[in-house]
């Protein structure tokens, strides 16, 4: 089918683009990042890090940040090509019970999603037993016994849950790191032999490597743990300020400010020079470090000028795999080594307070106004970091993590095995997804993770802050990169890439309304239904929304879009692009949810029942009998959520999506770049190869 054809061919050109512009990577794709470190703050890291103190609070460092003692300045994207579309939106209407408040890419509405099947004398059933959403319910005697808070945070089950406050983040290689304000640190990402697995802290700092890592304790002592460690590598005594880790050699500077490091000392890098020192950066093979007097000094293997420091004076330095880049005294950034990717080009009228560099030649800095700022290679989404203000960055071999005044850390980049996916993503009560999974957080507030596919893996994809709290009714587009809300005043709010029309809704009071790859619909407070966007790469193909009144849109689709409605009848009516999929022809019936898929759609009807219909080449339109609260179309599957809170899933499973179903209670679901479902306690689970 013509559909079919247009789905491989899009694929195809992607992975093609993808392959391209990463092929300049993958010489030396094992190797760490840079890092840097800076006296004065107890801190370390890799990968460029960096970190930025401030009034009471400790300083904040960051994979080798370090702060000054006086000044407490710390030391240290969108997705690949669309090559899937949008997998589907997905709406309630009609008979729902809160009146069809949609989700995108297969995100299961709510319409009566959370509420079918459970029995009365069940004391978790309602608001999690009374237990805070972080934690377990479990039914004794028909009363709620509430589990214990998860690690990082303090508190318990009953009287609340307290998230201990980030005081640094590390990143080094596939792998990120944070320390906590009582000093534990918690990893994430690639765990091969255990080395996300820290040892209990407290630390004072961390310093995150490909293969390794090393931590100060309370003292100044220094432990490491990783692959060159199982063999007993040892690490010097003494009580040291700042830590960084290189590729395989490791330096930190001393409480007398010499200078110490240890590892492979193959070109020199592991033999630093005698004097005193302030802030250091260790990369591949070169290590780069910054005099008492501000002068720069570098030594090891100068492939492409690494260890050519330039003559300037500067308060902290950063090292990539062979470049360098240092913040002057006059807060611009100068750079020197490898230019391949523009990683040594700066915009030479930014100030920072902090700099960072990648180890795939990329680069940020924390601005004097506290927004992040990147140059250099775009392979990842790496010059795409999230909006906001932010305290601390660290960048890793090809992701990068900042923590934002709010105490909350944004990661973006390549997320091939979750490093960019950091931990706390939870307390929502909606569910969206397009090209990343969104949802409306229990204190009114958005929240949004996830990622996108490219050849080499995952890829974070930041669509921005919202521009205001408070939203709800969020959804999430597809290849435009655009999210959208309601206010509490009913307007809608888009934020993300401006791209094709999307960012540009109409004005007025809405209900609700549903994102897709180049178009927006939403029903307004008359019920009527209106429609803006579509100018796509091929050509200029906007949504004609029909009259009528309506309880309930969704806009899906992958190559054009398409959209249905659920009328105030009950009846359903779709427009837009066929492809001659037949999914512009519903079946008859009155319907209170539906989900649109890249070339079939989905709906309950008003009986609890699951109809699907367009494109069946996997069998995605042969929905099980059972009663059902929601259901989600995908790209070529869809699942639904019974009645019980259980999912069931068919079509397509090449990529496990079927097989890997999580058991349990869930209240919504979405369907699209991976599938995720929303449990009671408002965590989100996710399964299939697009997540890890």
């Amino acid at each position: 089918m013509k559909g079919r054809t247009s789905r491989r061919s899009q694929r195809a050109w992607s992975l093609l683009i993808v392959l391209v512009g990463t092929l300049s990577c993958d010489e030396g794709w094992h190797r760490l990042g840079g890092t840097t470190a800076r006296a004065g703050e107890a801190s370390g890291g890799e990968a460029g890090a960096a970190g930025l103190g401030g009034g009471a609070e400790p300083a904040v460092g960051s994979s080798g940040a370090a702060g000054d003692e006086t000044s407490g300045s710390g030391g240290g994207s969108q997705g690949g090509g669309g090559a899937s579309g949008r997998g589907g939106a997905s709406a309630g209407g009609g008979g729902a019970p809160e009146g069809g408040a949609p989700s995108n890419a297969g995100a299961a509405a709510d319409a009566g999603a959370s509420s079918g099947g459970e029995p009365a004398t069940d004391p978790c059933a309602k608001d999690n037993g009374g237990c805070d959403p972080l934690t377990s319910c479990t039914a004794e005697n028909e009363r709620a016994t509430c589990g214990a808070c998860p690690p990082g945070y303090d508190g318990n089950g009953e009287s609340g849950c307290v998230p201990f406050r980030v005081t640094r983040i590390a990143v080094g290689g596939p792998r990120s790191c944070e320390l906590l304000a009582d000093g534990s640190p918690r990893c994430w990402g690639n765990n091969s032999n255990g080395y996300a697995e820290p040892p209990p802290g407290p630390f004072l700092s961390l310093a995150v490597a490909y293969d390794h890592a090393c931590g100060i304790r309370p003292g100044g002592s220094v432990e490491c743990w990783g692959y060159e460690y199982q063999d007993s590598l040892p690490v010097p005594d003494g009580s040291f300020v700042a830590l960084v880790a290189g590729y395989d050699h490791t330096c930190g500077i001393r409480t007398d400010e010499t200078l110490a490091c240890w590892g492979n000392d193959s070109d020199g890098q592991a033999s630093p020079p005698s004097g005193t020192f302030i802030s250091v950066g260790a990369g591949y093979k070169h290590t780069c470090a910054i005099r008492s007097d501000g002068s720069a000094t570098c030594f090891g293997a100068d492939n492409w000028g690494d260890t050519q420091a330039l003559g300037g004076r500067y308060t902290q330095i950063t090292t990539g795999e062979y470049y360098s880049c240092a913040l002057r005294e006059d807060h611009l950034v100068e750079c020197w080594g490898d230019n391949s990717n523009y990683e040594c080009w700066p915009d030479p009228e930014e100030e920072f307070d902090v700099v960072a560099a990648g180890y795939y030649g990329h680069a940020c800095g924390i601005r004097t106004d506290g927004k992040l700022s990147c140059w250099g290679s775009d392979a990842f989404g790496n010059r795409h970091p999230p909006s906001g203000v932010f305290v601390a960055l660290s960048l890793g071999e090809d992701h990068g993590c900042a923590l934002r005044e709010d105490n909350r850390i944004l990661c973006w980049g390549r997320d091939g095995d979750g490093r960019a996916s950091a931990p706390g993503h939870d307390g929502l009560t909606t569910l969206a997804q397009g090209f990343e999974v969104c949802g409306d957080g229990q204190d009114g507030d958005v929240g949004c993770f996830a990622s996108d596919m490219t050849s080499s893996g995952p890829v974070v994809v930041n669509y921005g802050i919202p521009p205001s709290s408070g939203l709800h009714g969020v959804d999430v587009g597809g290849v435009g990169a655009v999210a959208c809300g309601l206010d509490v005043n009913g307007e809608v709010i888009c934020w993300g890439q401006e791209s094709l029309g999307a960012l540009a809704p109409p004005s007025g009071r809405f209900t609700s309304l549903s994102i897709g790859n180049y178009n927006g619909c939403a029903i307004g407070s008359d019920a009527a239904l209106r429609c803006w966007g579509g100018d796509s790469p091929f050509g200029d193909y906007p949504l004609l929304p029909p009259a009528g009144r309506f309880a309930a849109v969704a806009v899906g689709g992958l190559d054009l879009d398409y959209a249905c409605a659920i009328g105030t009848n009950g009846r359903l009516t779709c427009f837009g692009s066929d492809e001659q999929s037949g999914r512009l022809s519903p079946p008859e019936g009155t319907f209170r949810q539906l989900s649109l898929g890249s070339y079939h759609a989905c709906g309950v009807r008003t009986d609890g029942s699951v109809v699907c219909w367009g494109n069946d080449d996997y069998g995605e339109t042969s929905a099980p009998a059972g009663t059902f609260a929601a259901v989600a179309a995908g790209d070529a599957n869809s699942c639904a959520l019974r009645t019980d809170g259980s999912i069931t899933c068919w079509g397509d499973d090449s990529q496990g999506q079927l097989e890997k179903v999580p058991p349990g209670r869930f209240t919504a679901l979405a369907i699209d770049r991976a599938w995720c479902a929303l449990r009671a306690d408002g965590n989100v689970v996710c399964w299939g190869v697009f997540l890890h």
